[in-house]
């Protein structure tokens, strides 16, 4: 907002609308957003507003109901109509961010922000955003697109020749599991990379029984190859790459997707010794040092895993 509480050109904003009330309890999910487009002061408290509006789920049903079955609550989609409304009926800021379902980097939603990945034409009934792509929604089981909202969280498999997600429901009605150990499934997820079909080759799946791995490098110039255990590595940084990829339900609309992928490079940059790697190790560590690290009581024992109904690697 600006300087005196009024809305500025292209900030997005929550607007009362309906039965909403300035001073009423208004539910967060239920508030109208629009994009400010234009900003016309006939007088100082006389402030006019052309605005663009995101559509809900529920906006749009009433229209054409298809297409609203994979909207979550939080969920808009930007629209093709425009409107003139008054500055009075501005409630505040709304933070409203772009969501690409497909990428590796997408960073987390917080609870509570509205998120966009349509675009919904009110003149020509269409909804354009996702397609049912293998990277959008949970192919070769439900082939239904993700809904954030769903009873079931989805898994990602991350390598390039899969780079699918899959509802863990599914997984689990299609026999995608498999009984080993906490520790074995860890290493398992640690070695699939984002950025290779093959299994990261600098190190082999510990024993069940063990939650370390060893890898060869050699010092530069010297020809000495050197041991490092993953314990050695930051704890924060070993678990965070040790973890499932996934979203939905108790995990947020985005998920862990760009932590994890972020700590499996930097873990495979670190065992191959790469330039920078105790800096970028450094910036990763920054407000993490503080961090508690559980035991590994846990690792040893046996339980039901998901796999990849395609590549059958851990996910």
């Amino acid at each position: 907002m600006g300087r005196n509480g009024r809305p500025v050109r292209m900030q997005k904003i929550r607007v009362l609308g309906g039965s909403m009330s300035l001073t009423g309890d208004n539910e967060l999910h239920t508030y109208w957003i629009a994009r400010v487009a234009a900003i016309h002061a006939r007088e100082p408290w006389n402030v006019w507003l052309q605005v663009q509006w995101y559509y809900s789920g529920p906006d749009i049903e009433k229209e054409d109901p298809e297409h609203t079955s994979y909207f979550g609550r939080y969920e808009r989609a930007l629209s093709d109509t425009w409107d003139i409304i008054h500055w009075e009926s501005v409630d505040g800021h709304a933070t409203v961010v772009n969501f690409d379902s497909s990428s590796l980097e997408q960073e987390p939603i917080d609870e509570g922000a509205f998120y966009y990945r349509w675009n919904w034409s009110r003149a020509n009934k269409t909804l354009n955003g996702p397609s049912r792509s293998p990277s959008t929604s949970c192919i070769g089981t439900c082939e239904e697109l993700y809904n954030p909202d769903g009873n079931s969280p989805m898994h990602l498999c991350p390598r390039p020749s899969c780079r699918r997600w899959f509802h863990r429901i599914c997984l689990f009605t299609t026999n995608c599991t498999i009984r080993r150990s906490a520790a074995e499934h860890a290493d398992l997820l640690l070695r699939s990379s984002p950025d290779s079909d093959e299994d990261f080759s600098l190190f082999k799946p510990s024993k069940p029984a063990a939650a370390r791995m060893t890898a060869s490098r050699r010092n530069k110039g010297k020809g000495k190859e050197i041991c490092l255990p993953l314990d050695d590595l930051p704890s924060p940084l070993r678990r965070c790459a040790q973890k499932a990829i996934v979203r939905g339900g108790e995990y947020g609309v985005a998920g862990n997707v760009h932590a994890v992928v972020q700590a499996r490079r930097l873990v495979y940059q670190i065992f191959k010794n790469e330039p920078d790697s105790q800096k970028d190790l450094d910036k990763w560590m920054e407000g993490r040092e503080g961090d508690v690290d559980t035991e590994d009581s846990e690792q040893d024992e046996y339980g039901e895993y998901y796999i990849c109904p395609n590549c059958k690697g851990a996910i």
